[in-house]
């Protein structure tokens, strides 16, 4: 968000719609933007709210699209969360998008997998804001030797099911587009066997933060751990040593 609002101030942008998801990413976002144009002079033309997040209806999508077409605002900021992404790309399918510029956040990626036509001559030149991707060392083995007989929790019964075009009994059936019944789940399958190329090449952006995160939280608390304390502050780091475990920072 602060990267957007930083775009927004440096090219003097100050009239600028905002599409936003119905979540909390969509209202933390509203809230962001708007001071940060406020502080500026500048105020939101408009502020479209994406409700639905699968099947965007027609009355919503032109409830959108009218906001849109009604707007003297060049600029769109759309700002909404990864499962909205859906339905956002049936407002291509349903009519066409006036010429704007538009800046999006992370979810843009999950976007393109869509490839409407409409979607590639509407947000053709559409500035992009990515949330850094690296390296997580070991990730990629892990990635291929993934398998739900060692996860059995309901997240990765469903993936497994989606990917594979198969289910597990009695957890998810996957009804195939013929109106036949998937078959059973081995267990056996490998990721090296699912499409899973419109993700990236293994440098997954949010996994990568959260790789980051959690070692940047780890190494502060092994570093609370092992430190010696000033003069009269043993009782604080024996309270410390109590509350947490070598194991659990190690």
């Amino acid at each position: 968000m602060d990267g957007i609002v930083q775009i927004l101030k440096h090219f003097g942008w100050k009239w600028v719609g905002l599409i936003i998801s119905n979540d909390d990413t969509g209202y933390r976002a509203q809230e962001k933007i708007s001071k940060g144009l406020a502080s500026v002079g500048g105020c939101l033309a408009f502020t479209a709210v994406l409700r639905e997040v699968a099947h965007i209806s027609y009355h919503h999508s032109e409830e959108i699209l009218q906001q849109i077409r009604e707007s003297s605002a060049y600029v769109i900021v759309l700002y909404i969360g990864t499962r909205y992404a859906s339905a956002f790309t049936s407002i291509f399918a349903i009519s066409r998008i006036p010429t704007k510029f538009w800046i999006t956040s992370s979810f843009f990626p999950k976007v393109t997998i869509f490839r409407h036509q409409k979607i590639k001559t509407t947000l053709n030149g559409s500035l992009s804001l990515l949330i850094q991707e690296g390296e997580i060392p070991g990730f990629e083995q892990f990635f291929y030797r993934f398998s739900p007989n060692k996860y059995n929790d309901d997240l990765t019964i469903n993936t497994w099911a989606w990917l594979f075009g198969c289910s597990f009994p009695p957890h998810v059936y996957v009804r195939l587009q013929t109106g036949g019944t998937a078959k059973n789940c081995t267990g056996k399958e490998t990721m090296s066997e699912a499409d899973v190329s419109v993700y990236g090449d293994h440098n997954y952006r949010v996994t990568y933060r959260v790789y980051t995160a959690v070692y940047a939280l780890a190494q502060a608390l092994h570093n609370l751990y092992s430190a010696q304390p000033p003069a009269n502050h043993w009782g604080q780091l024996r309270t410390l040593k109590r509350k947490v475990k070598a194991w659990q920072v190690g």
